[in-house]
C-alpha cells in the first residue's frame, strides 16, 4: 500500500515515500530496533560466557542518560566494554544536506555526538558505538 500525504502525530508531514517513520520521535520502530540490537549483543555476549547487563545503574551521564550496556567482567587489559546503539536515519530531514555529498555522514555525525556525550565515561571503558 503506497502511503497518501499526511500529517504524522508528531506534527510533521508525511509524503508518498513513506520515510518519515524511519526517524519520527512517536514511531516504536526506533525502539524496537534499538531494543532488538541491544539485546542480540547481551545475547552474543552470554554465549562467549560474558555476562553483560543492559543501561547499567551506576553509570549515568550528566543527564542521568545511561550507555545501552557494559560488561560485568574486563573485556580488554582489565576494562570492561560499554556499547551504545545509535538507529541513524540517512533520510531524516537533519541529514539529508550532508548525506547527498559524503556516504556516511549520518553515521559520523552520530558517532561524534555519542562520544562528546560519553567522554566522562571513556577512560574508564573501552567504548563502543554501534551504529
Amino acid at each position: 500500500m503506497i502511503p497518501k500525504p499526511h500529517r504524522c502525530h508528531c506534527g510533521d508531514s508525511v509524503d508518498t515515500y513513506g520515510h518519515h517513520g524511519l526517524s519520527c520521535s512517536t514511531s516504536a520502530g526506533r525502539f524496537s530496533r534499538h531494543s532488538t540490537i541491544n539485546d542480540i549483543i547481551r545475547r552474543s555476549l552470554a554465549t562467549a560466557h560474558v555476562p553483560a547487563v543492559l543501561e547499567p545503574n551506576g553509570l549515568a551521564r550528566s543527564d542521568g542518560k545511561r550507555p545501552d550496556g557494559v560488561t560485568l567482567i574486563p573485556w580488554r587489559l582489565g576494562t570492561s566494554l560499554l556499547w551504545d546503539v545509535t538507529c541513524v536515519d540517512t533520510l531524516a530531514a537533519s541529514h539529508i544536506q550532508a548525506t547527498t555529498s559524503m556516504v556516511g555522514a549520518a553515521a559520523t555525525s552520530a558517532e561524534q555526538a555519542k562520544r562528546r556525550k560519553y567522554e566522562n565515561l571513556d577512560s574508564s571503558f573501552i567504548f563502543c558505538l554501534l551504529e
